[in-house]
């Protein structure tokens, strides 16, 4: 199964930005918040759930005319195991290494009959930011290591092994995007646009591929009366639109 992407680029960009109370009067209010599904626009969508400690337990992924992908957690004794599922068949599974923040340290990928088919390992600093991912994993597509330069509480540069991202942050914009406790979620795919937009401090501006066929992508947000982002509008340097993913959070008090 191919796992895809948290913010999948959308095809349509919303062409009105501003807060709207009104438009967000959907009892998504709250003083501790996780994001809970993310919309992209006539797309896809994929949805998050959480145990009572905030630790991911499912994230599901959909999107017209094509099977549905699950991934399912479970914990015990500093361990994470996942299954993958494409529809209703079993895929793949996972055991995952966690240290004491929740944070993956390495994982090690099985086929269903039991034969390891990958394994990856991640690296943190001193302020428990991720600064390299290694190994391969031919069903996500990993293959090589890639290094991870943080500024600021934000990650700012990724270096692999055949190219070099960058972005830019939108500075004193806090982010309010927050998938639960640790980074299990970036099993659903590793990918550095859901490190840099899920995992970073301050809210995304700018993600450059320099990839010679694109553009810098430019991210622009909604928000609603929290702060909270609720929508994203995406689009290149040029100007051309190229979409919107829509978010909503589940609030609870803090255990």
């Amino acid at each position: 199964m191919k796992r895809l992407s948290l913010i999948l680029i959308p095809t349509l960009l919303l062409l009105s930005i501003g807060c709207d109370d009104d438009k967000y009067n959907d009892d998504q209010y709250g003083d501790h918040c996780l994001v809970s599904k993310v919309e992209v626009d006539n797309a896809s969508t994929t949805t998050i759930s959480y145990d009572q400690y905030d630790r991911v337990l499912t994230m599901s992924f959909s999107m017209p005319q094509q099977p549905s992908g699950l991934m399912e957690v479970t914990y015990n004794n500093g361990m994470a195991f996942i299954d993958y599922y494409n529809g209703q068949q079993l895929t793949q599974t996972a055991e995952v290494d966690l240290n004491a923040a929740g944070d993956m340290t390495h994982v090690v990928f099985s086929d269903t009959d039991g034969s390891e088919t990958g394994d990856l390992t991640f690296v943190y600093n001193n302020e428990g930011n991720l600064i390299n991912i290694s190994g391969q994993e031919p069903v996500m597509g990993v293959n090589g290591s890639v290094t991870i330069q943080w500024t600021g509480g934000n990650p700012v540069r990724f270096i692999g092994t055949e190219s070099t991202i960058d972005c830019e942050y939108f500075g004193g914009q806090r982010s309010s995007f927050y998938l639960g406790m640790g980074n299990v979620a970036l099993l659903y795919q590793p990918l550095a646009a859901n490190i840099a937009m899920m995992y970073s401090t301050d809210l995304l501006k700018t993600f450059d591929s320099h990839s010679a066929m694109g553009q810098t992508l430019k991210i622009v947000y909604d928000k609603d009366s929290d702060d909270k982002v609720r929508e994203i509008y995406y689009s290149t340097t040029s100007g051309d639109a190229f979409g919107t993913s829509f978010i909503t959070y589940e609030c609870h008090t803090p255990h």
